[in-house]
């Protein structure tokens, strides 16, 4: 990169937008978000104006291009990361006919049963290298089909949401074979989209975009869009990829080896492969990398920080009066002890996902006693999200797939108890990267890849920008509470597995 370059890197969150500026030396110079809402409008449904991203997007670009040391022509290019499996429906003239359905939409249980039972488990298993999810894109397009029939006549395209945000900059409609690769209409080992899927759902292939890879230039900014985002016109646009995808490459983590341990909104624990490995069941999923020959496998939880998060509006601000944040909330949980007193939390407010791959768990405190308080609680909640993401450890050591360093990331990481609780449960040692936004670090350097602005490898690439310093080792006696507790973890599962589906039966 010559030395008045930059690169922006854009993450379509789920319900913000984050865009950084990044120097050829691999410093954020700037960044900028913006929210947006998630509306709910029924039982379980989670649904966005893609319109809402569009302008939450623009405002962002703006913003980072209002500072008076940066002309929009010294913008090499622009990439892009998004919240993955959410459609979009779009008309003939490639409008929406409706708000997005959002990855964290349930309503399409049913849909999801219903695609694995005619297709069989075995062949989707073989298709797609994943099993059928709520959450996962086909269901979703399944669920409209039935539910609002006149609307689905309507449909001419389904895209991805950083594909629509980048339809709006270029005026090209593409896909990414790795975001993609998480819809359920993907066939993994072919690298293409699966017409026997897509035409399960009521699809063909001309309801797709085109695939590129996730560096590719796919577009260039139109006249309209740099009047709107302050971009000069014909800046290049990068394909990009899923936010877990483009976050694994925000974090280094793109060769064997190096396990990602995430704690956000949702839970994810992913690892990179070189090889296409069987995927076993479908306990973890398994997508293309963001690289060429390289696939991501992750274990994903539904309700990690979103379970500390519910906690803390329906519990703790309510009796508190809204008085704690998180840095409280941390500091409240490191006074109890390790194992909670044998305090333990299923996380599965929303069901669960790996390695269970079961909508109709429920969340719940087992072994409450008159000698538990918030403390107790809240270290209990932190531990039991924990666990969940060990499960989908032991799923990865079950594959064969080497664990030499685990990273961690997202907002669980900024607790310095909840990082040695990882490190305990995990019994490894963690580091804590330094990337506040990794998915939209990664989105930058697949735009510097795709421009052929980097002299090194996209691993020692994304190294530079790393520092790993801080980490955390297991205390043995800690390992030894945590080893005993996540055997009856896993034990209580099973048990009231049958009684939760009784539960959502009634």
């Amino acid at each position: 990169m010559n030395n008045s370059d930059y690169l922006l890197g854009l993450d379509l969150g789920t319900t913000r937008v984050k865009v950084l500026l990044v120097s050829p030396d691999g410093n954020v110079v700037a960044s900028a978000d913006d929210d947006y809402p998630l509306d709910r409008p029924a039982d379980e449904a989670a649904e966005q104006s893609p319109e809402e991203w569009w302008k939450a997007s623009c405002k962002v670009i703006r913003s980072i291009l209002a500072r008076p040391d940066i002309e929009p022509e010294q913008i090499a290019g622009l990439g892009l990361a998004g919240q993955m499996h959410t459609a979009v429906f779009l008309d003939e003239n490639l409008q929406p006919v409706r708000p997005a359905i959002t990855w964290a939409d349930g309503r399409s249980s049913s849909q999801a049963e219903k695609i694995e039972r005619r297709i069989g488990e075995k062949n989707l298993l073989e298709i797609t290298y994943n099993r059928s999810l709520p959450g996962f894109t086909a269901p979703k397009v399944l669920w409209l089909k039935e539910n609002e029939p006149e609307l689905f006549a309507k449909v001419k395209k389904v895209v991805l949401p950083k594909d629509y945000l980048r339809y709006r900059l270029t005026g090209e409609l593409i896909a990414d074979k790795a975001d993609a690769s998480a819809t359920l209409l993907f066939n993994l080992a072919e690298e293409e989209w699966s017409d026997r899927m897509l035409k399960l759902v009521g699809l063909t292939t001309d309801s797709v975009p085109p695939l590129v890879e996730s560096s590719s230039v796919a577009g260039e900014i139109t006249k309209k869009a740099a009047e709107l985002t302050g971009l000069a016109e014909g800046t290049p646009v990068v394909a990009g990829a899923g936010d877990q995808q483009a976050g694994a490459l925000g974090v280094g983590a793109v060769k064997p080896g190096i396990v990602v341990s995430t704690i956000g909104t949702g839970g994810q624990l992913f690892t990179t492969s070189e090889e296409l490995i069987e995927p076993r069941e479908g306990r973890v999923h398994v997508f293309r990398q963001c690289l060429p020959q390289s696939w991501h496998v992750m274990g994903a939880m539904q309700a990690a920080g979103l379970a500390l998060r519910w906690f803390k509006e329906n519990v703790v601000d309510k009796a508190g009066g809204g008085r704690f944040n998180y840095e409280d909330i941390s500091e409240l949980a490191s006074k109890a002890p390790v194992g909670s007193n044998d305090l333990l939390f299923l996380p599965y407010l929303t069901g669960e996902r790996s390695p269970h791959l079961d909508p109709d768990a429920r969340g719940c405190f087992i072994g409450l006693s008159l000698n538990h308080e918030l403390p107790h609680l809240l270290r209990g909640i932190m531990e039991g999200v924990t666990f969940g993401m060990r499960d989908s450890m032991e799923v990865l050591q079950e594959l064969g797939l080497p664990i030499e360093e685990i990273r961690c990331a997202g907002g669980g990481s900024k607790s310095q108890v909840w990082r040695k609780i990882q490190s305990d449960v995990y019994n490894r040692a963690i580091a804590k990267t330094n990337i506040e936004e990794p998915a939209a670090l990664g989105a930058a350097l697949l735009a510097g890849i795709g421009l052929d602005l980097f002299a090194s490898e996209p691993g020692e690439t994304a190294a530079q920008f790393l520092d790993l310093s801080q980490k955390v080792t297991p205390t043995p006696s800690h390992v030894e509470v945590y080893d005993r507790l996540h055997e009856r973890y896993q034990s209580l599962y099973r048990v009231l597995r049958p009684e939760f589906k009784e539960l959502a039966a009634l």
